[in-house]
């Protein structure tokens, strides 16, 4: 009767871990794709531009929390090839890091991001209107209405606008 008892004990402990995992389940998987962005004169730059970002890294987006918040991780060491619309001048810049969004039930998010970082900042936008490459550690708060607040910076910044003039 111990031995059936321990077996049973055993099976029950299995079930209950096999449940617990299915639970806390992890991240969906996903490649990035390439993608196109252009930005208007004066939104950025003084001169309309064009991001091209080739395929590659990975996006893992993680279960809802019980909060409504849902962290969004890409990770990613592609280029972002930046042209001048106007002149026909383009650099292209090298790319390498891991950037968490961390989306609230009430439409605004946190951005967290470690390595490289592109950012298009629009007049309303603490910091703009600009076009930065950053470089280190970078934090930002974003409201419901896409508008940057609490900059946060820490590490090298390149004014892509200024290199593209």
């Amino acid at each position: 009767m111990r031995r059936v008892s321990a077996v049973l004990a055993l099976l029950a402990s299995l079930i209950l871990a096999s449940v617990a995992s299915v639970q806390a389940a992890g991240p969906d998987h996903s490649k990035l794709e390439a993608f196109t962005v252009d930005f208007a004169a004066g939104q950025s730059c003084a001169f309309a531009t064009r991001w091209d970002f080739p395929a590659g890294g990975n996006e893992l987006t993680f279960p809802v929390r019980e909060n409504g918040d849902q962290l969004v991780r890409q990770i990613s060491s592609a280029p972002l090839t930046v042209t001048n619309l106007e002149s026909g001048e383009s650099i292209t810049l090298r790319g390498g890091g891991r950037i968490d969004q961390l989306f609230h039930a009430d439409g605004s998010l946190d951005l967290f991001a470690r390595g490289t970082l592109y950012i298009a900042l629009f007049p309303e936008d603490e910091g703009g209107p600009g076009m930065y490459q950053y470089r280190g550690h970078y934090e930002v708060d974003i409201a419901a209405d896409f508008t940057f607040t609490n900059v946060r910076f820490k590490g090298h910044v390149t004014d892509i606008c200024a290199a593209l003039t």
